[in-house]
């Protein structure tokens, strides 16, 4: 009896083992059919912020696409590049993480695809780009810092106008960085219910100034001027398409976290509210800066500030913008990192440079019984 106890209970924890290594339980009559619930999984509000910290993390910068193209064709471009390639996008990769509920992500999906060397080196290409990407925002996040100082107490004159003044010594910014990096990879060490929370907290402080920006803006809109079209040779499409398609992309890296969602549910509506989010974040401001801006209004990376101070009056909510896109630094590092530690630990417990047959891990990697069962039917 005891031997039969064994068995059974080695092969419900298989599958459910891989999103979190050892698996504790509160008591021993605690059946293990019960640790999907538990309170270290992510719900839908955290896995949609993660989500757009992973794909936007705030309007900042997008400005650029508004220089490039001006108010029509930038307006219309935020209307099509999600119905063009973020819908399809995060519809793929809901199907596919609810599917796939492991670690590795979309590692896992290229691995049932074409095998483990094609799934080994689309993980690894993957992980590298993330940490190079994700070692921008500490440096980002310190010219954020160095801009408001500049702005509160640096000399106004002329020799500022190319970015000195105030300048942050080498020594002091290393440590930042250091410090920065450390503390919230610490962070993400310590549970994704937590990099979660931090991320819901983190959104609604990215999104709170533009949302008063829009309010300002609404009174003074004169909506006539969203249909101006230039002429199709005087519109930069390089800039254009390229700001477009960097602000609407990466919904896929969110199926790192398909382990750890709280159900079969969770993905599909999270992604729903992660689409909307990211939609409003670029349209919403474009439309208050495009319809009350002078004509001649600078577009440039940053220039939502002087935007917002233009409409509000004073420059309070200009420096709140500053500070929200101080704070979407921290965001978007949290994302990455946790996104990048997840395909890590997957590919590692998955084992996928080794073939499943000698795989000592190989119960976790293969696909649960309801997706062999559907593949079964489909066949």
């Amino acid at each position: 009896m005891p031997e039969a106890h064994e068995t059974s209970e080695s092969d419900l924890s298989a599958p459910l083992a891989a999103p979190k290594m050892p698996l504790r339980l509160r008591s021993s009559s605690l059946d293990h059919q019960q640790a999907p619930s538990e309170p270290r999984r992510i719900g839908v509000a955290a896995l949609a912020c993660l989500v757009f910290f992973s794909v936007s993390g705030g309007p900042f910068g997008f400005e650029e696409a508004i220089g490039a193209g001006g108010a029509g064709w930038t307006i219309l471009g935020c209307l099509l590049m999600p119905l063009i390639w973020s819908v399809p996008e995060a519809l793929m990769t809901a199907e596919l993480s609810s599917a796939f509920p492991e670690a590795s992500g979309f590692s896992a999906w290229v691995n049932e695809a074409f095998g483990p060397f094609m799934a080994f080196l689309c993980g690894a290409l993957s992980w590298v780009s993330g940490v190079t990407d994700n070692a921008v925002y500490p440096v980002l996040l310190l010219d954020y810092i160095q801009q408001a100082v500049r702005r509160d107490l640096g000399p106004k004159n002329d020799d500022d106008a190319g970015g000195g003044g105030l300048d942050i010594p080498l020594a002091v910014q290393w440590v930042f960085i250091l410090v920065f990096t450390v503390g919230f990879t610490y962070l993400t060490w310590r549970g994704l219910d937590i990099t979660g929370n931090v991320a819901i907290a983190l959104t609604v402080a990215c999104l709170a100034p533009f949302a008063v920006y829009v309010a300002f803006a609404a009174g003074s809109l004169q909506p006539g001027r969203w249909l101006n079209f230039r002429r199709v040779e005087d519109v930069d499409w390089r800039t254009l398409v390229n700001v477009l398609f960097w602000n609407y992309n990466y919904f896929d890296s969110s199926s790192a976290w398909a382990g750890d969602v709280q159900g079969p549910r969770t993905f599909p509506v999270a992604m729903v509210y992660a689409l909307l989010i990211v939609f409003l974040t670029y349209l919403l401001p474009t439309l208050a800066a495009t319809g009350t801006a002078p004509r001649d209004a600078d577009y440039c990376d940053g220039c939502f500030t002087n935007l917002a101070n233009n409409v509000a009056g004073g420059t309070a909510l200009g420096y709140w913008i500053l500070a929200a896109a101080a704070i979407s630094c921290i965001g978007l590092f949290i994302a990455e990192m946790s996104s990048d530690a997840f395909q890590l630990m997957g590919k590692l417990r998955c084992s996928l440079r080794v073939p499943r047959r000698v795989s000592p891990l190989s119960a976790i990697c293969s696909p649960p019984p309801t997706t062999r069962a559907m593949r079964i039917t489909k066949h």
